[in-house]
């Protein structure tokens, strides 16, 4: 073989190896773009079966965590967009990284809230937990975001229990989302914040049994039996503030709770 094949060869070889590179970035950076709408369980599981149904659906038992910012839309009326924007994404970067932080991860964005979920694509153990800290840490960034000249204060409804996880949509616009009854009651719960303003963190009992033995379980109060918007049974709930309890101050910071002089009203 004279010389000029051998350097064809070689250059051919050159660029097949080049090409194998740039398709393996294009790849990886599809694949981390696609985290960002899809939980990367739930990719790898696509990637690894041959035949993959989108449209398949998985029952699971989670925790569900709705939060709201309170009175954003009033509160941020006056602000340009480009600053509301601004100003969502870098509250809801911190919240993802304290949900991630705690095995969990931000489903869907309802504007000025979110949807959170533990325990699933991949199942938790006393995900309740891992969502209870989760909480106390978003609400000990109290005073870090400032709105309208004053912190913003946030509402966070959780409820336990069992939902149907899956792609729902059509063949053009899918969104991989859990629905059920455990994520209606989470919104529902994270709208009695609004009714009983001193308790930022409204549970249920599912919530709240499976907290037992946790540091702060006998912090948690409970409400009693309360009606919720959809239910025709009223639902027993459980409240619980960071801001009030004065054993608190002695707390080590486990959890993220702020020293008691450092919260509001103190």
């Amino acid at each position: 073989m004279g010389i000029a094949p051998q350097i064809a060869i070689s250059i051919h070889n050159a660029r097949s190896y080049q090409q194998i590179q740039e398709g393996r970035q294009r790849e990886f950076k599809l694949r981390r773009l696609f985290e960002k709408y899809v939980p990367a369980p739930i990719i790898k599981r696509y990637l690894a079966t041959a035949e993959a149904d989108l449209f398949g659906g998985d029952v699971a038992s989670i925790t569900a965590m709705f939060l709201d910012i309170r009175g954003f839309t009033a509160r941020s009326e006056d602000m340009e967009a480009s600053r509301i924007v601004s100003f969502l994404n870098a509250y809801f970067e911190r919240c993802s990284v304290i949900i991630s932080e705690n095995h969990g991860h931000i489903n869907k964005y309802t504007g000025d809230g979110f949807l959170a979920i533990f325990g699933a694509p991949e199942p938790l153990q006393r995900c309740a937990n891992l969502a209870f800290d989760a909480a106390a840490k978003i609400l000990n960034l109290y005073g870090s975001f400032v709105l309208g000249c004053e912190p913003i204060e946030v509402g966070i409804g959780l409820h336990s229990g069992t939902a149907t996880l899956g792609n729902i949509g059509s063949q053009t616009k899918i969104e991989y989302t859990a629905i059920g009854d455990t994520v209606n009651v989470a919104a529902r719960l994270q709208e009695l914040t609004k009714t009983f303003q001193e308790f930022p963190l409204i549970m249920s009992r599912h919530s709240w049994n499976e907290l037992a033995g946790h540091p702060y379980h006998d912090m948690i109060r409970n409400l009693g039996k309360l009606e919720i918007r959809g239910k025709k049974e009223k639902l027993e709930a459980f409240g619980f503030s960071p801001f009030e309890d004065h054993r608190l101050s002695g707390l080590d910071n486990e959890v993220g709770f702020l020293p008691l002089h450092r919260i509001k009203g103190v």
